[in-house]
């Protein structure tokens, strides 16, 4: 058997065949032997169960026809050729290289739904359905097939090209190794593809791999759509988050369903006790490794049949009815298909679209396709959906890979674009701010810092970058900063952070104007012009926040400074803006990468390590260093014992952060850390439960469509909603009417409107203890708590303790009410925990992405402490995952899409674009300005507006800088827009001016018209300089282009025209011309590269001109030799030449000379003239071929009659052999075929041959056969027909009348060789039980032998050996299954004949059989049996043997008394039984009556405790001896005397009382009691005083009896006894 090794790649679903549809691919390598076994083993057999049933496989693909392989049967030949790398069809080598541990096929395995898998036992056109959903799928597949490319500039890259063609081989199995119903099929695809060159290479699945979920949902689409077209109805299946996952057929119940997963069940076990063993989930290769140590050992010994019955014996009877119903009423319905339109289809697009790209910039088309499939099973017609892409307007095809390109929306591309433009734009603009400034004057040890900010206060860009990576002492750098802004005159400095717990430390370390990045841009309150803008942890920032900032910015006239890192995290939301400026624009970049924060060198060298990007060797750094710990399954018990070491057992927590990267983690680790605070007394208290909200963080276009809700999801309120509910409450969901969500409040919502104030999630149950941290989730700024703001549980359960980012104490609160958005604090992700510092940080990860990492580990100063289950494990997962997103500049630098992808949007669309924003270039600002200076100066010569102004300008300067050392800073646009403002204030009412003051303003407007004049004339003659040089610069072109260009018209470049258009542009603004570049001086290489470039255009024009002639002069000559061979073909069919025309060796070897010459680019040859001239040499050899066609055919003939001669007599022959005494004679065909060759001779046409007349024995054969068959049956019919005659007439010693004339009909249809009468055909006298049995079994053993394939003579078979073969081999099966029948037969019969009260000795034994079958104790050979199967027969037969005893003793019994019959009739009277058997006897009556007098008693004692309930005082006093401890607990229910019968037993023993005594005394006195119960008195029990006293109350009873008697006989005697006085 082969070495096979399962490496899964992508899993849809669970790992296992079982309940949840699936489609994944295992590699295979069969690298023992030649794969044959693997072919055996696990392909072609059938299923689990059996190694004799094969499945047979069919190679598929585009690649099969290459092989001549397509649709055929697999066979394991072939199958081990293309293992072996052979070629199957040429034997040769398939690819170049070998690869012996390389994977030879790839298993894509999909799985149908369970559903589906119950229900194609009962309706077999759904495993067609499937057959055909999966094709599609792997087709889709196919189309992503590829080939690694490694020549020229792809060697040594991961390069590759789509070929789309695969060769695999297909299995449908229905059966798991569970031998529960599973319908799924391998697609075992080979390693080899061919390329465009035709060569045959190893297959890259690469693409396949990358979109196997497309795939799976391409195939339940298809799956779907095809149930419902089949009648079935389909319910979308989803996950307790509420996306849908696959579909289930609505006919098949969840119980079903998990009943027949057994296989799921014993995986998921297996993965518990993985992780239970090794403290961590099992990876898919790890997974795939589980799923095969559960795999029971096949069953090579059972048979499909008795799968299905062990299937079918799992449902009930009436499971398998309700599923029979379902199959018969989805064929009765019909279609319940319905197909989305273009329209809807390209609207359920663009639903998906904004889910999609609110988190990701760009996406290959597989990922879009697959969502909207997913969201609509069975309702998308996949070609329409892949054209209706195209028809999205605002989505842009980024090219790649034709088969699955990428795209991204237009609004993603025009925000990269104009991030990169506006920073660009921006450069160069300002004035330096303070150049002059020294930062950290007189300390050496902040010289990087220092260099830093001297550099950002120099830079005269509106944008700048600060990369500081983690530690690096980038707030001590920023407050050093905002000093130099200071100095150099900015005092409007405002800091934003990414979070409101983040500016609470930034106003802790001294930058009070500080606020989030949403309270910056939604604010209608901005920071005033000319602010100095720094954005804190621009990493955090989405390309959306980032390009609107930059908006902001240059609207306003900020300046800012982008500081982060991008290694550290980025936004949730789809960008990351801080790389993209940092790795693609031009932005003024500066960073510190000296940390400072880790005091340990080797902490700190892995820090930095990270920081480079350098993970890996940062992670080896940090294990020899002892960091990193491996715990196997108590790595999370072990990072709490790390977290309370470095705390000192709890009491100093703001010295350690404890960090975990996923919420199941955080989870488990606030739990053991938790126990150990317990234990440390630091949370103590009777914990009290709290329900808090946790959110699945849904995407915001999620939240819009109502569709996704379902009802009893919970939601939570993220901010107030007036009128709905308040931030940080949760409400559930009770139904979805359309758009509107109901709540369970009574409230109505819409879902697109009320995304923004709300959030989807589910509550947990937690316990609060005195001292538990806890964590804020929803902002309430009312109290001054903001996301991530943490709090410790009080003493009081309504109050909470603030706590400051260090964790000191704020202030005490009450706790809002009804608020759930918080959880424990204990614990914190790496997320969160960017932007915070501890002296030590503990970590808890079963794996980590670089950028968590890097993050997580990097918040200690002191130590750092990894726990992880397993080492490798978290080495792996970090070599794989960068936690990076792709941005579209990142695909064109990695050369995934061409540079043309992102072209910006045209002029007119930029245009329409830019009248909705203001335009704030710098230069037309400048522009405008000087535009309205030139107004001033015109202006100046009003003496009363310039005393204005400087009356002003003096009011301004006593006003704001009287009192100040020095003039603050302002920009030359402050200035400029200074004047302008002043322009249109008031006027002022101002003295007139005097003598002195007008002369010097004449003097001042001299010297300015002096400077004007001056400017003028230089500027003039810079322009004559200009256009002396620019002209002479053209005539050189154009000489030398005229002696060394091509003869092209000259023209200048694009570089010179856009250069000259500059030039007359700032000649328009009347500016100086720009200083001549370098390329005008060294004119001599753009003339040289010119005229080359027109060189080369005459070249190709001269080589066009002459292919063309040449194309021409082959066109002529191809039609001339077209012409001349069609003259000469028509020749040849004018004469009815019958053979082929060919041409003659002469014209073939001058198609070749002229196809060389053609290959060499000659011009054509003339025809030759031998040629040219082809009729007379035509006609001979039409001469030559007809006389030979003669020749030819009458040998043809002779050979027919010698042929047809030969036939004849062999016909005879087989006639005499085998029909002896009869002369052959010819049949119809025969007879009309020579008719044909006498027509066909007559007209000189060539004999026909037919394939009867070679093939004639194996018709007659067959023939022969047939009748020997239908010969077989008449006589086996009659046999039968006998044995009914027998039996009707066994006990009948003579016949009567109509019996006889019966017989003799019987005879005659014998004698006619006609069939015996069927049943129906039977008179009625004839159709008794005893024949209807024996019609029964022979159509039933008919039946047997028509499913075996055994025909009527099978037996004594003379004709075909191999039929008797088989038989041979069917034999015993057939005996099998007809005693099976038997056996069937007598058990119906047995019940009715154990009825018989009096059977006879014959019904005894047939009683006897019955029930010795009934055990299958009949065994033929006994001897043969092992040693168990004997013990087991034994084991049978007593069993056998006991019940026939019951049976005879059963007969002892004598049947039911007249007594017993008429109570049972009592009792179906009262309703207490329906009914009872009529055989009933007098033990079987007694059990039935026992049991219904127990009932009466029982349904009596009911009606009592309903009309008599116990009475108060009886309950008093049964309370009282509970609260005695006599009566452990109180009846309910009970009636008055139960209760009393209680008491008395409780208080038998206790003594009576003086009153119960007095009692007895007195029935002593009357004479009731004998006086001998005087002496009792004194140690009287309450039991005894209720004996004596029940015999006080018989006695007087009797004596009341006797005196009505005595009154009855003697009343005047008992009237004078009483005192002489009558009544």
């Amino acid at each position: 058997m082969p070495l096979i090794d399962y490496i899964p790649v992508v899993l849809i679903g669970i790992m296992d065949e079982e309940h949840r549809a699936m489609f994944n691919m295992t590699k295979i390598r069969a690298t023992n032997g030649s794969g044959k076994s693997f072919y055996a083993n696990h392909l072609c057999s059938n299923d689990y169960y059996s190694e004799h049933e094969k499945v047979q496989g069919y190679w598929r693909g585009e690649l099969a026809d290459a092989f001549s392989l397509r649709d055929k049967v697999v066979t394991s030949e072939e199958f081990s050729l293309f293992q072996r790398n052979v070629n199957p069809k040429t034997l040769d080598r398939l690819t170049q290289k070998n690869m012996p541990g390389g994977p030879r096929f790839f298993d894509f395995q999909v799985a149908a739904p369970k559903s589906v898998s119950v229900m194609s036992m009962f309706d077999e056109r759904l495993i067609e359905a499937h057959r055909e959903s999966v094709r599609i799928a792997m087709a889709e597949l196919e189309r992503l097939a590829a080939v690694r490319v490694r020549d020229g500039e792809n060697v040594r890259t991961n390069n590759y090209e789509t070929t789309g063609q695969l060769i695999y081989a297909e299995f449908t199995h229905d059966t798991s190794r569970e031998l529960d119903p599973q319908l799924h099929t391998h697609n075992v695809v080979c390693n080899v593809t061919r390329s465009h060159d035709g060569k045959f290479k190893a297959l890259e699945t690469l693409e396949m791999c990358r979109a196997i979920r497309y795939a799976g949902k391409v195939y339940h689409n298809a799956m779907a759509a095809r149930c419902r077209e089949l009648g079935y109805e389909t319910v979308d299946v989803r996950d307790k988050k509420g996306n849908i996952v696959w579909y289930d057929l609505k006919c098949v119940p969840d119980e079903i369903m998990e009943r027949f997963s057994k296989r799921r069940i014993a995986i998921e076990k297996a993965e518990a006790e993985f992780i239970a063993q090794h403290g961590r989930k099992p990876t898919l290769s790890e997974n795939n490794d589980l799923s095969l140590s559960t795999r029971s050992g096949k069953m090579k010994n059972s048979t499909k049949e008795k799968v299905r019955e062990f299937q079918l014996g799992q449902l009930s009877h009436q499971e398998e009815e309700e599923l029979y119903a379902a199959v018969k009423y989805a064929k009765a319905r019909g279609t319940l298909a319905r197909i989305l339109g273009r329209e809807e289809t390209v609207e359920q697009l663009r639903k998906v679209l904004e889910e999609l790209y609110e988190r990701e910039s760009v996406l290959k088309q597989d990922k879009l396709l697959a969502e909207v499939l997913n969201r609509n099973l069975g309702k998308v017609d996949l070609e329409v959906l892949k054209e209706s892409i195209q028809e999205v307007r605002e989505l842009r095809n980024l090219g790649g890979d034709d088969a699955n390109p990428y795209y991204a929306p237009e609004a993603v591309i025009e925000r990269e674009l104009l991030a990169i433009d506006s920073v660009d734009q921006q450069r160069d603009i300002f004035k330096a701010i303070a150049p002059e400034f020294v930062a950290f004057a007189g300390d050496k040890s902040h010289k990087k810092q220092a260099e830093l900010i001297h550099g950002l206060l120099s830079s005269k860009d509106r944008f700048n970058l600060f990369r500081g990576v983690a530690g690096a002492g980038k707030t001590s750098t920023l407050q050093e900063f905002c000093k130099g802004l200071r100095s150099g005159g900015v005092t409007d400095i405002y800091l934003v952070a990414p979070t409101n717990s983040a500016t609470d430390v930034l106003k802790q370390e001294g930058f009070e104007q500080s606020q989030t990045v949403a309270g910056f841009l939604l604010s209608k309150q901005k920071p005033p012009a000319g602010a100095y803008v720094i954005i804190d942890e621009s990493g955090l920032n989405s390309l959306h926040e980032g390009v609107e900032i930059l908006k902001l910015a240059r609207k306003n006239n900020y300046r800012v400074l982008f500081v982060g890192d991008a290694r550290q995290h980025t936004a949730v939301e789809s960008g990351d803006f801080f790389r993209l400026l940092e790795d693609y624009s031009q932005i003024q970049k500066f960073s510190l990468t000296d940390i400072h924060r880790q005091q340990n060198e080797e902490y700190r060298r892995g820090i930095f390590e990270c920081a480079m990007g350098r993970h890996e060797q940062a992670f080896e750094r940090f294990d020899k260093q002892h960091f990193i710990h491996e715990g196997k399954q108590k790595y999370l018990e072990e990072a709490a014992g790390k977290y309370m070491e470095y705390t000192e057992q709890g009491q100093y927590l703001n010295r350690a952060i404890l960090v975990a990267p996923t919420h199941e983690e955080c989870d488990k680790l606030t739990d053991a850390v938790r126990e150990k605070l317990k234990e440390a007394e630091v949370i103590q208290g009777a914990g009290r439960e709290a329900e808090v909200f946790r959110s699945w963080n849904k995407p915001k276009a999620w939240l819009k469509d109502a569709s996704n809700f379902q009802p009893g999801m919970t939601i939570g309120f993220i901010r107030n909603m007036k009128g709905i509910g308040k931030a940080g409450e949760v409400t559930r969901i009770e139904a979805v009417d359309g758009k509107q969500l109901v709540l369970t409040n009574g409230k109505r919502i819409f879902a697109k409107g009320a995304s923004d104030f709300i959030d989807v999630g589910e509550l947990r149950k937690i316990e609060l203890c005195e001292g538990d941290l806890i964590q804020f989730r929803v902002n309430l700024k009312a109290k001054k708590i903001y996301n991530g703001t943490q709090a410790r549980v009080s003493a009081d359960p309504g109050k909470v303790e603030i706590l400051y980012s260090d964790g000191r104490p704020r202030e005490l609160i009450d706790m809002p009410e009804n608020y759930a958005a918080f959880d424990y604090g204990w614990v914190t992700t790496s997320h969160k925990s960017q932007g915070r510092t501890a002296e030590n940080v503990v970590v808890a990860a079963e794996s980590l992405d670089r950028k968590a990492f890097y993050v997580a580990l990097s918040r200690g100063r002191k130590e750092m402490s990894l726990h992880c289950p397993d080492k490798e494990h978290l080495k792996r997962n970090l070599a794989k995952r960068t936690g990076e997103r792709t941005s579209i500049h990142d695909l064109i630098r990695n050369r995934e899409i061409p540079s043309g992808a992102i072209l910006p949007l045209s002029e007119p669309v930029r245009k329409q674009k830019a009248e909705t924003l203001p335009d704030f270039s710098y230069k037309d600002i400048v522009e405008r300005t000087k535009a309205a200076l030139r107004k001033v100066k015109a202006m100046l010569s009003d003496t009363a507006m310039l005393r204005r102004m400087r009356k002003h300008r003096e009011r301004l300067f006593n006003e704001y800088t009287r009192f100040e050392a020095e003039e603050p800073a302002v920009g030359l646009i402050g200035k400029v827009m200074g004047k302008i403002t002043d322009l249109f204030r008031k006027a002022e009412v101002v003295p007139e001016p005097t003598d002195a003051t007008a002369q010097e303003r004449v003097r001042d407007a001299e010297q300015e018209q002096e400077r004007e004049t001056e400017r003028i004339l230089k500027q003039k003659t810079l322009w004559r300089v200009f256009e002396e040089a620019w002209r002479e610069y053209v005539e050189k072109r154009k000489a030398y282009h005229a002696l060394h260009g091509g003869g092209e018209v000259f023209e200048l470049t694009d570089r010179e025209k856009n250069f000259h258009q500059e030039q007359l542009s700032h000649r328009s603004r009347e500016e100086s011309p720009e200083p001549l570049p370098f390329w005008m001086e060294n004119w001599r290489e753009t003339a040289e590269s010119e005229a080359r470039k027109s060189r080369d255009v005459l070249v190709n024009r001269l080589a066009e001109e002459k292919r063309q002639k040449l194309d021409k002069c082959w066109a002529v000559a191809e039609k001339q030799w077209s012409e001349l061979i069609s003259s000469r073909r028509a020749f040849y069919e004018e004469r009815h030449v019958g053979t082929e025309f060919r041409l003659w060796p002469e014209e073939e070897a001058f198609v070749q000379a002229q196809a060389a010459r053609r290959a060499d680019g000659l011009e054509p040859e003339a025809i030759p003239g031998e040629l040219q001239n082809w009729q007379e040499r035509a006609e001979d050899e039409v001469r030559r071929l007809i006389e030979e066609q003669k020749r030819e055919l009458l040998a043809k003939w002779k050979d027919a009659a010698l042929r047809w001669e030969n036939y004849l007599a062999e016909r005879q022959a087989y006639q005499d052999e085998f029909y002896s005494g009869r002369k052959y004679e010819l049949s119809s065909e025969e007879q009309q075929f020579v008719q044909q060759q006498k027509l066909r001779r007559k007209h000189e046409l060539k004999p026909e041959i037919p394939e009867w007349l070679d093939n004639w024995r194996q018709k007659a054969d067959a023939l022969r056969q047939r009748e020997y068959e239908a010969e077989a049956q008449w006589k086996w019919k009659w046999k039968n027909f006998d044995k009914v005659w027998r039996v009707y007439r066994s006990g009948r010693k003579k016949l009567s009348t109509s019996e006889s004339a019966y017989q003799r009909l019987v005879e005659q249809r014998r004698s006619a060789h006609k069939l015996p009468p069927e049943y129906q055909q039977l008179p009625e006298w004839m159709r008794t039980e005893e024949v209807l049995g024996i019609y029964r079994r022979q159509h039933t053993v008919e039946e047997i032998r028509n499913a075996l394939g055994i025909h009527p003579g099978d037996e004594d078979q003379p004709i075909n050996p191999v039929r008797k073969t088989y038989y041979e081999s069917r034999k015993a099966e057939l005996a099998e299954r007809i005693a099976e029948y038997d056996r069937n037969v007598i058990l119906e019969k047995l019940p009715e004949w154990m009825k018989e009260r009096n059977p006879g000795k014959e019904l005894k034994e047939k009683i006897r059989n019955g029930i010795y079958l009934k055990y299958r104790c009949h065994v033929e050979d006994e001897k043969s049996l092992s040693s168990m199967d004997w013990l087991e027969l034994q084991n049978r037969k007593l069993k056998a043997k006991t019940e026939y005893e019951i049976y005879e003793h059963r007969l002892l019994i004598p049947p039911a008394t007249q007594k017993q019959i008429a109570e049972l009739e009592e009792f179906v009277e009262a309703a207490y039984l329906d009914s009872y058997p009529d055989d009933l006897n007098r033990e079987d009556a007694e059990n039935l009556l026992r049991g219904l007098r127990e009932e009466e008693k029982h349904q009596a004692l009911e009606k009592e405790r309903r009309l008599h309930p116990a009475k108060k005082w009886t309950l008093r006093t049964l309370e009282a001896l509970h609260q005695a401890g006599r009566l452990k607990k109180l009846p309910e229910g009970i009636c008055e005397r139960e209760a009393r019968e209680l008491i008395n037993a409780i208080t038998e023993h206790d003594p009576a009382n003086e009153f119960e005594k007095g009692q007895i005394r007195r029935a002593i006195r009357d004479g009731i009691l004998p006086h001998s119960v005087e002496k009792r008195l004194a140690n009287l029990t309450q039991g005894e005083y209720r004996e004596l006293l029940a015999q006080a109350w018989k006695a007087r009873k009797a004596a009341a009896i006797e005196r009505a008697h005595r009154e009855q006989e003697h009343p005047r005697q008992v009237s004078r006894d009483r005192g002489g006085m009558d009544r």
